[in-house]
């Protein structure tokens, strides 16, 4: 499960670098990917408690 942890937060990592890179170039794209980090943000909160209360 920390694995997953680690590997979710470079997805993370990945994501909001890439909302930053597109986002002044086409603002839609950039705030279309806002839910997708909160998701993907939300999925880690859950692998750690998972992690830690297994």
């Amino acid at each position: 499960m920390w694995l997953a942890l680690v590997i979710i937060g470079a997805l993370i990592f990945a994501v909001a670098l890439t909302v930053l890179r597109i986002g002044p170039i086409n603002r839609t794209a950039g705030l279309l990917l806002l839910p997708y980090v909160a998701c993907l943000v939300f999925a880690s909160t859950l692998n750690l408690w998972a992690a830690v209360h297994n």
